[in-house]
């Protein structure tokens, strides 16, 4: 049985979802907050894919916020989101793997198109997705969402406005 040990180095803000071999892996946070993924297999060769993943993505991203949104409060009790719109995606495939095989991914969270991840370990990958790009239907869906919720207050106030006047403007 060989050991891989991935670490992914960089990850405040992000929300990962890992996949070895197409299925869904547990990931680890540990006390310095970095990710860690622990895989057995008896293969010489692994497909990583590592993508970060944001409540906006999501298919029901409109009412699931709104939800979430009320039950808190109208935001008073609401955990602040991450304002991070940049989406991460690495793919890669680990090949020759030594019985006890270590990797570390450090994120480069540079706007720029150049600078996405870097490998270092003495496993041999062979990327075919680096990529640290702006979603822009994130920042859509943040602007709608933004403005549902102000008019959401807007409608609260009215509506204390409209009982307060109800049962004491006689």
């Amino acid at each position: 049985m060989k050991q891989v040990d991935i670490k992914i180095i960089n990850t405040a803000g992000l929300d990962l979802y890992a996949k070895i071999d197409g299925k869904v892996v547990k990931t680890k946070v540990n006390r310095y907050g970095h990710t860690t993924i622990h895989h057995e297999t008896e293969k010489d060769e692994i497909e990583i894919s590592l993508c970060s993943f944001y409540e906006l993505q999501s298919k029901w991203w409109f009412l699931t916020s709104i939800f979430f949104f009320i039950i808190s409060a109208f935001g008073i009790l609401d955990q602040h989101k991450k304002k991070n719109n940049y989406v991460f995606t690495y793919q890669a495939k680990m090949t020759q793997i030594k019985p006890q095989e270590s990797v570390k991914i450090i994120l480069k969270k540079q706007k720029d198109e150049t600078t996405k991840a870097a490998v270092e370990g003495t496993a041999t990958l062979q990327e075919s997705i680096n990529s640290y790009k702006e979603d822009p239907i994130i920042d859509k869906r943040r602007t709608i969402l933004k403005f549902t919720k102000l008019g959401l207050w807007v409608a609260l106030i009215a509506v204390c406005i409209l009982i307060v006047v109800l049962k004491f403007g006689k």
